[in-house]
């Protein structure tokens, strides 16, 4: 599967990288414009708020879990978390 994507898959909506900076039709930017774009787009903040709020209940619920399974269940804490 992964040779077919390698042959048959496009790089681009516009075609293909190499055959693109061979035209000259692909734009250059620099990595602090990029940088700059990125950091003013708010779907890319909603993205990352939500996954650290995610992550932090995660870890907290893992926390959590693995005392009640101790607490409730008398499981050595290796086997609770």
């Amino acid at each position: 599967v992964g040779v077919l994507c390698l042959l048959f898959a496009k790089d681009l909506p516009d075609g293909q990288f190499k055959d693109l900076e061979k035209k000259g039709d692909l734009k250059t930017t620099s990595a602090s414009t990029l940088f700059a774009m990125d950091m003013s787009n708010n779907r890319m903040w909603c993205m990352a708020i939500s996954y650290a709020f995610c992550f932090g209940i995660e870890l907290t619920t893992n926390n959590i879990v693995t005392t009640y399974f101790f607490d409730q269940f008398g499981l050595p804490l290796a086997t609770a978390g």
